[in-house]
């Protein structure tokens, strides 16, 4: 098949997340016939995930500083920002993008669809709109939308997006031409992001041993977040994450202000990293007094 990019690409069908996905389905099935009353038990509640080898392993992926150094060089991103930048084939929009996930602990659904108007730079935040959030289909009634705030080098790398989208609605703008004339303007196709970072490890331009994937960028953030001493709630809340147990009844604060810090002081690590300095940043102490 042919992707976005114009290049040919495989994909994978089946292995065990979809087993999984397809087990769930069967338990449901019997599970609803068993609740109207069509069926005494469920044949289906002898088939475990573990028996059957399906048994989800949680990944840990996450980059330390030297790994993270190597994914900055290899997206040139001091470079870019810098605007000493050479073309490649990725392009710059893309290698962007990949660099903003690791700056922004977002998902990155939620960044390939995103508009400049829901950015405002000035004010250093991004709010992404309900419709882009990973919520379950009941906590959708009484969600908000969620305010991202942005670090200084977010902010840089948005700028130089601003610019290479030239005027397309969209922050990651495709920077393929349309296909006919009067098409609307369009962002990147879904899953440019992971085959390009896919394809640097491939190529052996990023070479770190064990592969990671875009969604380590969350992990990625959230370790450092830890190491750095930032509080609990507000690493978990950077991350859009549903506290545990009683707090998630009735901790519904955005804690913006502290998000912000929190961003600050992860980014300022990220930069130390990527500028060749010591990765060496004044942790959080103790939450400030309101």
């Amino acid at each position: 098949m042919t992707g976005a990019d114009g290049e040919k690409v495989s994909r994978r069908l089946g292995g065990p997340a979809a087993a999984r996905a397809a087990l769930r389905e069967v338990k449901a099935i019997f599970a609803a016939a068993v609740g109207s009353g069509s069926l005494e038990m469920t044949p289906a509640g002898v088939l475990q995930t573990t028996a059957l080898g399906l048994k989800k392993t949680p990944r840990g992926r996450w980059l330390d500083a030297d790994e993270l150094k190597a994914l900055f060089e290899a997206l040139d991103l001091n470079a870019i920002l810098d605007g000493t930048a050479r073309p490649q084939k990725l392009s710059e929009t893309v290698r962007l993008g990949i660099a903003l996930l690791y700056y922004l602990p977002v998902r990155s659904h939620s960044l390939v669809a995103a508009e400049w108007k829901e950015i405002d730079l000035d004010a250093a935040r991004w709010t992404i709109p309900v419709s882009r959030l990973k919520l379950h289909r009941d906590d959708r009634v009484e969600a908000r939308p969620f305010v991202v705030p942005l670090p200084g080098t977010a902010i840089a790398i948005l700028r130089r997006l601003r610019e290479l989208a030239e005027g397309n609605p969209f922050v990651l703008a495709s920077p393929r031409p349309p296909a006919k004339p009067k098409t609307p303007p369009r962002h990147i196709a879904p899953k440019v992001l992971v085959r390009a970072l896919s394809r640097l490890q491939e190529s052996g331009r990023l070479a770190l041993g064990s592969r990671f994937t875009l969604h380590d960028a969350r992990r990625t953030w959230r370790t450092w977040a830890g190491e750095l001493r930032v509080p609990f709630e507000v690493a978990e809340k950077s991350l859009a994450h549903v506290l545990p147990g009683i707090a998630a009844t009735y901790a519904h604060a955005d804690r913006v202000e502290e998000r912000a810090e929190a961003a600050d002081l992860v980014a300022a690590a990220f930069d130390r990293i990527r500028l060749g300095e010591a990765a060496k940043v004044t942790p959080i102490a103790a939450p400030r007094r309101r």
